[in-house]
């Protein structure tokens, strides 16, 4: 009787465990995780238990390596993901540091602004009133006065100009003086331009012998008055009634002619005031030939020791203010 034969487990097929994919790396949605989130949950896949020795040694170290990949997947994941919040935090920071310059630097500038704008007022609510003293002086300097005679006023900051001048361009520069001025805010104009035969112009000043008024005043009872004459420059000879060239003084209302014995220039006619005293007269109504009132401006004109004029414009006849 042949011997039975043993039993014999019939041989399994080989299982084949496929090792995961590896992962590609993708860019995620950055996605906020608190302390309070569950930590990520690995699972390792229990191969079947085989009976072959070998068998199962295999399958349990692919499987090893199986979880080692994936949670090194999981790790690089989280960890680009926290790169990417640092970066985005770094870049909101520089954006603030860069706002807050930029602010700072607009302020500075409005303040300077400011500042610059207020140093320009302060000097001009400083400006100083002018000195009347000053004033004049630099006014009376600006033109040739010694035939304009001109007289100056300050208050605060207005000058007021009072006189007779020469001519349009001596009114002009006197004004100008007194518009620039340091302080300066008004002029009051007053001036008045010479007539004709009130200017002491070349026509007279280059006779040998002259005389111009300057100013003449009635007080009631004598006419007095200043003048130049060729006497007061170096190369003048003085006036003498006695003994050489002196003035013949008159009312405007004596024709020129007549202020003289008849002569080359003069006619004789009309009465008249010798005088030589030096920059200054004075004299009644009756002497100037004006005997019932009071004319209208003071003539001068220069004769010789016989009384006859030299010339007919070697003077000048200036306005009479009545002061009385």
């Amino acid at each position: 009787i042949a011997p039975a034969a043993a039993a014999v487990t019939p041989p399994q097929p080989p299982v084949t465990v496929q090792p995961p994919a590896t992962p590609q790396p993708v860019q995620p949605e950055p996605v906020r995780m608190s302390a309070a989130d569950p930590e990520p949950q690995v699972s390792v896949l229990e191969p079947p238990t085989t009976g072959g020795g070998d068998g199962g040694s295999r399958t349990a170290l692919l499987a090893s390596l199986a979880g080692v990949v994936l949670v090194a997947g999981i790790g690089g994941f989280l960890l680009l993901r926290g790169g990417g919040d640092s970066e985005a935090a770094g870049s909101t920071d520089q954006t603030t540091e860069t706002t807050e310059a930029t602010t700072a630097s607009s302020s500075s500038t409005t303040e300077a602004t400011t500042t610059t704008t207020e140093a320009a007022t302060t000097t001009v609510a400083e400006a100083p009133v002018p000195n009347a003293a000053l004033a004049t002086t630099a006014i009376l300097g600006a033109f040739d006065n010694e035939f304009s005679p001109v007289e100056v006023a300050v208050d605060q900051r207005t000058v007021t100009l009072e006189g007779r001048v020469f001519d349009s361009d001596v009114k002009a520069a006197a004004v100008t003086a007194a518009e620039e001025f340091p302080g300066v805010q008004d002029v009051v104009d007053n001036l008045i331009l010479q007539t004709e035969d009130e200017q002491c112009s070349q026509a007279v000043q280059g006779n040998p012998n002259w005389a111009c008024f300057t100013s003449v005043q009635w007080d009631g009872s004598q006419i007095t008055a200043t003048y130049i004459g060729s006497p007061d420059k170096p190369e003048g000879a003085p006036f003498s009634i006695n003994s050489g060239l002196h003035m013949h003084v008159f009312g405007s209302n004596v024709p020129v002619e007549e202020a003289g014995s008849a002569g080359p220039y003069s006619t004789g006619g009309s009465n008249w005031k010798v005088w030589d005293t030096v920059s200054i007269f004075s004299g009644s109504l009756t002497e100037i030939d004006s005997p019932d009132e009071v004319p209208e401006k003071l003539c001068a004109r220069i004769a010789n020791q016989v009384h006859t004029l030299e010339s007919l414009s070697s003077g000048n006849c200036w306005p009479v203010e009545d002061i009385s």
